[in-house]
């Protein structure tokens, strides 16, 4: 017990001597998850789907989380099926809710390669 008493003192402590790392992050981090949730939330509008965007950010960790199944090709099926599980069980219809998860996943696909393109550039402008 000794020992896993020290193994689990040690993760503390390398806790404790990242938190410097962490506090600067952490803003980054829920910007991040706000702007994610806001996307995903205007997607959802423009399907009709009015909800709160409270209560999507509140389910978009499901969502999000089930879009990293390794079955899903960029997330698309098992973030739908993740934004269908989570979302109509609060009363919104399926369609709209896969429309937007859709939308969504499309919008987020063309920012990357968006992204993609440009990283590329910079890259041949330095060599």
């Amino acid at each position: 017990h000794r020992q896993r008493l020290g193994k689990w003192a040690m993760s503390i402590i390398q806790i404790i001597n990242a938190l410097p790392i962490l506090k600067k992050t952490l803003v980054i981090s829920v910007l991040i998850q706000v702007m994610t949730a806001t996307a995903f939330w205007l997607c959802l509008q423009s399907v009709k789907v009015d909800m709160s965007w409270w209560l999507l950010t509140a389910l978009c960790g499901g969502v999000f989380l089930s879009g990293i199944l390794p079955a899903a090709l960029g997330g698309f099926g098992a973030r739908e099926l993740g934004a269908v599980a989570f979302i109509t069980p609060f009363g919104f219809p399926k369609e709209g809710v896969l429309a937007g998860s859709v939308l969504f996943g499309l919008t987020a696909t063309i920012q990357g390669v968006m992204g993609l393109w440009l990283w590329f550039k910079a890259r041949g402008d330095r060599g």
